[in-house]
């Protein structure tokens, strides 16, 4: 992905080049023939080796043979036209050696720089979603690098949430943007590529779809590309990048690079989040426990109180029935010598009835 700088200097490398072509099919029409002009069209086939298209060699060697042959039918005279077209011919093969071998050359350097910029990026998607981030955060960060990294001007991030994914974070989009919370199995694109997990790549965005903004103004990505974070075959997430149209390519392969990585980052948060909740779950249940716990001691306590209550009331209750006891046994006692005393007065009072009668 070029930047700023690099475009300038890519700028600066075909001027150049043009210039150097230029100036032997100058020489060519003002030296005679059989001058070596042609040794010059040699320098502008190895300076394309610092183009950073790896058709530019091939382009400078057409260009090179193009300018040798017209400079050979317009030079002044000189020696023999056989011997200058000889020479001119081993040049012009030399031309296309050397861009041919430019053409691998860069071709091979741009793999290279392209390879390091994934490794860069997905080292630094790693640091982003690394450590113990809450989920939203973590799809935050994941996006806000993603953005940056790719050059998207908008973007949103969808994780699954039992049979559907809800959206955790946005970047660069307006807040009254008509942008889902959820979708589902079967709501467009989101659905497509959350069923077969492969990238869809859109050059016409919709009005309206996907745009972002700030309080200035409002303005469409020109490509959207929707991608998917899988982890153990299942789709994660989902992520929706509105960027420029010579980003889409390398964007798209990026993502089918990281996919993986992100998937398993946004599996272990989701994972963190439950684990969280469940540790939430255990600390107001062992909250609950430790409340009814001190009810069930209050309880005890107050049950252990009324016990010794209950006691003390039984050993009053067996005192008072063995007063009750030794009581019944005195008036029993006194009943027995009452009846006696009765019977004693039956009898005298039999007697005197007798004693009367005689």
């Amino acid at each position: 992905m070029l930047s700023m700088t690099d475009r300038a200097r890519s700028s600066l490398i075909y001027t150049m080049l043009a210039v150097l072509l230029v100036l032997p099919f100058v020489a060519d029409l003002v030296f005679p023939l059989g001058t070596a002009v042609w040794v010059a069209y040699l320098l502008p086939a190895v300076i394309a080796y610092l183009a950073p298209r790896p058709q530019a060699p091939l382009v400078v060697a057409a260009l090179a043979t193009l300018l040798t042959i017209v400079g050979f039918t317009l030079a002044p005279l000189g020696i023999d036209p056989s011997i200058a077209a000889l020479n001119r011919t081993l040049g012009c093969a030399v031309t296309w050696i050397l861009a041919f071998v430019g053409f691998l050359f860069i071709r091979n350097r741009n793999a290279i720089q392209r390879e390091e910029w994934v490794q860069t990026g997905q080292v630094g998607l790693a640091d982003a979603v690394g450590g113990e981030q809450p989920l939203d955060e973590l799809a935050r960060s994941a996006l806000l690098f993603l953005a940056d990294h790719l050059g998207a001007r908008a973007g949103a991030i969808f994780i699954r949430n039992g049979d559907g994914f809800r959206r955790h974070a946005t970047y660069g989009v307006p807040a009254e943007a008509q942008l889902p919370v959820r979708f589902g199995q079967s709501d467009g694109l989101l659905s497509e590529v959350a069923r077969d997990g492969r990238p869809v790549l859109l050059d016409a965005v919709p009005d309206g779809y996907l745009y972002y903004g700030s309080g200035l103004g409002q303005s469409k990505p020109a490509t959207l590309l929707i991608a998917a974070a899988k982890a153990d075959g299942q789709v994660n997430a989902v992520i929706e990048l509105g960027m420029p149209k010579a980003r889409a390519a390398l964007a798209q392969d990026f993502m089918e690079r990281i996919g993986h990585q992100l998937g398993v980052a946004i599996r272990s948060g989701k994972y963190r989040a439950r684990l969280r909740e469940l540790l939430e779950e255990t600390q107001q249940q062992a909250e609950e426990l430790q409340t009814q716990s001190e009810e069930l001691r209050a309880n005890n306590d107050e049950l252990e109180t009324q016990s010794r209550q209950l006691q003390e009331a039984a050993t009053r209750l067996e005192a008072q029935q063995t007063e009750l006891e030794e009581s019944n046994a005195r008036l029993e006692e006194q009943a027995r010598q009452l009846e006696i005393q009765r019977d004693d007065l039956t009898r005298a009072q039999a007697s005197l009835q007798n004693q009367a009668g005689e």
